[in-house]
């Protein structure tokens, strides 16, 4: 009977909860390229020498030059990438390639979110796409390679180090690209053109590792045209701690500079929820549901709560 109190909880609260939220789309589907299309500067080889997928993991060998891309376009979204340096192997350098447009080429006409190690977080319009964002981190160049480029220096760093998985979010809306990484906002740019794209990443040196990438369209006429850095910062936090236990099942956040009690001038408390049984449960948040389990009675119960 208590497993059968948990399954009709757990799909009971989640059923609701799935009405009122749009939900990730996988892109990468975790077996095969099904989706997927690609251009390399060397004509003579197949997909398969480059990119491979191995026990759900997305593998680049990162040469020659080129980028996978997706068969569809995508205009406003949020983006999901979750990768790494192959474990043992010197870090090296690739791109999330946005809004790809023009004819194929090593470098093509796009928006990009850097993936090179140390400078995680740039980002850039090559071919004359145009970003614009503080002066104090704003770049111009020109060369045959990334034509008229324009750029906005990260924030800050909050790459893990070399072999580490880490968690891009990036949020394209409109002409504002904003991204995360770790949880940390590290970079937001504006005055991005409006258009339909193929999402792509680079193979530009080092073999490079994916074990997510997912996208959730943001519809601009059901009120998210309107989300400004801090609901964006909101939406983001959300996924920070994604299964019970943490990211890693060892109750350990990889956040920085946590502080050891709540101050007392804040901040605001936003709510609060009661009533949740006993026990020594911990929680996971997801898709703007906060999930808890209690002992009530004889029963062991799931809580999700909306976070908003």
């Amino acid at each position: 009977m208590q497993r059968l109190v948990l399954l009709f909880l757990i799909t009971s609260s989640l059923a609701g909860h799935t009405q009122n939220h749009k939900q990730d789309l996988p892109l990468f589907n975790g077996e095969n390229l099904k989706g997927w299309e690609y251009f390399l500067v060397d004509e003579n080889l197949k997909m398969e020498e480059v990119w491979s997928v191995q026990d759900g993991i997305l593998i680049c060998k990162g040469e020659p030059l080129g980028y996978l891309v997706t068969q569809n376009e995508y205009t406003n979204y949020k983006l999901v990438v979750e990768w790494r340096w192959a474990p043992g192997t010197p870090a090296g350098n690739s791109g999330v390639l946005m809004r790809i447009s023009g004819e194929p080429k090593g470098l093509p006409k796009c928006f990009e979110a850097q993936l090179q190690h140390g400078n995680v977080g740039d980002i850039y319009g090559f071919h004359g796409n145009k970003v614009a964002g503080d002066s104090e981190r704003f770049i111009e160049r020109e060369s045959d390679f990334v034509g008229k480029m324009t750029g906005v220096k990260k924030i800050q760093d909050a790459e893990y180090d070399a072999g580490e998985w880490n968690r891009y979010e990036i949020f394209l809306l409109k002409g504002n690209l904003t991204v995360y990484v770790n949880g940390q906002k590290v970079n937001e740019a504006d005055g991005l053109e409006q258009i339909a794209g193929k999402i792509g990443f680079q193979s530009e040196g080092g073999e490079i590792q994916f074990r997510r990438i997912s996208i959730l369209p943001l519809d601009q006429t059901h009120g998210h045209s309107h989300m400004h850095s801090r609901d964006l910062h909101e939406h983001a936090s959300h996924n920070e701690w994604p299964q019970f236990h943490g990211p890693d099942r060892n109750n350990r956040s990889k956040e920085k500079d946590l502080l050891d009690s709540w101050p007392a001038e804040g901040p605001e408390l936003l709510w609060k929820a009661s009533g949740l049984g006993e026990g020594y449960s911990s929680v996971s948040v997801g898709e703007g549901v906060i999930c808890t389990a209690g002992n009530v009675g004889d029963h062991t119960l799931i809580f999700a709560h909306d976070l908003e």
